[in-house]
């Protein structure tokens, strides 16, 4: 049909995402380590408080508090500690806001929620997320690629995945409230 958009393909997590998410993830926790002096008044240190959850899961908490869990393991091929402590949602929301999601993972620590990634494919969806986010923090911080917001033991970051288009939204609890 002439003038229609093309309709986004809902991509299952698989091990090429899954790469794509640790090296993500590493990247990303950079963003929680600048000193606090320099977070006071600028933008991507909101006063708001840092999520407590994300679609209920509540970070810190056990995983056998989160119901719903299901190891990746169970979806992707390869040996099972390449992906230790690492979950998914069965029926999980194919959006976050007004961006289509194409995977979300659920990262534990020493057995408790530590963090959780999002992917979405395309820049279009990745300004979506974006957009989201600005309108629950505030104005966030660019550093490099990645755009992201810092509190004393949390961080929001998004960014792309190298040599992908993906993209990749991270909340990150960074200090379990036992560390």
């Amino acid at each position: 049909m002439v003038g229609a958009a093309p309709k986004e393909e809902r991509v299952q997590f698989n091990g090429l995402a899954a790469k794509h998410l640790f090296w993500g993830l590493a990247l990303l926790l950079g963003l929680g380590l600048l000193p606090a002096a320099a977070q006071a008044g600028s933008p991507g240190y909101p006063e708001s408080p840092p999520p407590r959850d994300f679609r209920g899961a509540v970070f810190g908490a056990p995983l056998e508090d989160i119901a719903g869990l299901h190891p990746v393991t169970e979806r992707l091929p390869g040996p099972a500690s390449r992906y230790k402590g690492v979950y998914y949602r069965e029926g999980e929301p194919e959006t976050f806001g007004e961006a289509a999601v194409v995977s979300v993972a659920y990262y534990f620590r020493n057995d408790r929620l530590r963090s959780v990634v999002l992917t979405c494919r395309g820049d279009v969806n990745a300004f979506l997320v974006k957009d989201e986010l600005i309108a629950r923090f505030g104005p966030g911080r660019q550093v490099g690629p990645l755009y992201g917001w810092t509190w004393d033991s949390f961080s929001v970051s998004l960014g792309p995945l190298p040599d992908s288009d993906l993209h990749a939204l991270t909340f990150t609890l960074e200090h379990a409230p036992q560390e």
